[in-house]
């Protein structure tokens, strides 16, 4: 019996010579191996929630807050104790706003306070770790902070836990 190759659409059912075919498709299949395991290290830590805590983003909008409310003054020419809105700075919140606000993280409540004053946020529950009624609050730039047992935060700004928080905090664990 003779062999005769079968042509299908044009293209013959024989096996190609074995030459360099074999050894350019290791090269470009390793390349491609190689070039996806590179994105997958770059791009990966952006879809894991690893290292942002919902508290550092509450912190993100506080300065969010505080650079609206400073931009405001300064094309107005405001100084000193002035009352700042919520509608007064909708617009120098930023980019992508939400309703003219900050998006809350965890249902937490913003108030802006006088514009002498920085910004505070009141946590409505539990967050991090922290009880409901926490307020953080963003410290003056140039005021020295430290990390303490109560706060446990080492960003620019004050953390004061609700009294009862405290009261139980201060006591001894048994």
């Amino acid at each position: 019996m003779l062999y005769r190759p079968i042509t299908l659409f044009g293209m013959s059912t024989t096996a190609p010579k074995q030459s360099c075919r074999s050894g350019l498709l290791f090269g470009v299949v390793s390349a491609t191996v190689i070039l996806l395991a590179c994105l997958v290290l770059v791009c990966l830590p952006n879809f894991v929630r690893s290292g942002t805590s919902k508290t550092h983003r509450i912190i993100t909008n506080l300065k969010q807050l505080d650079g609206a409310k400073q931009e405001w003054a300064l094309v107005h020419s405001r100084t000193g104790a002035v009352e700042v809105a919520k509608e007064d700075i909708a617009d120098y919140v930023g980019a992508r706003p939400h309703k003219g606000w900050v998006q809350p993280v965890d249902g937490e409540r913003y108030v802006l306070n006088l514009l002498t004053e920085s910004p505070e946020a009141e946590l409505t529950r539990p967050v991090d770790g922290r009880p409901a009624g926490t307020r953080i609050r963003l410290l003056p730039y140039g005021v020295p902070f430290s990390v303490g047992p109560l706060n446990k935060t080492n960003w620019a700004c004050e953390i004061i836990l609700p009294k009862s928080a405290v009261s139980n905090a201060a006591l001894p664990h048994r």
